[in-house]
């Protein structure tokens, strides 16, 4: 199995970090367009799902491109992963 830190920049690896950290509930990750968040945030929530028995909510704050943006996000990481 590869490690995450294959998958995403070290300057997410504090992102991953909160992620296990249960007292916190949220993450806010600052970037722009083209910074990689999408595609990091994908990877660190597949690794969560994969690791723990949980569920996530992928929910679109801007727009209503939700199958657009979040599911084509992580098939990409499920495919990429495989």
């Amino acid at each position: 199995m590869a490690k995450l830190s294959e998958f995403i920049p070290k300057a997410f690896a504090s992102t991953w970090r909160a992620a296990l950290n249960s007292n916190i509930l949220n993450i806010v990750e600052k970037g722009g367009r083209g910074s990689g968040k999408s595609s990091d945030i994908a990877h660190i929530i597949t690794q969560l799902l994969m690791r723990y028995a949980v569920n996530a909510v992928g929910i679109r704050y801007v727009d209503n491109t939700l199958e657009q943006s979040i599911y084509e996000q992580m098939k990409w990481v499920l495919k990429s992963k495989a």
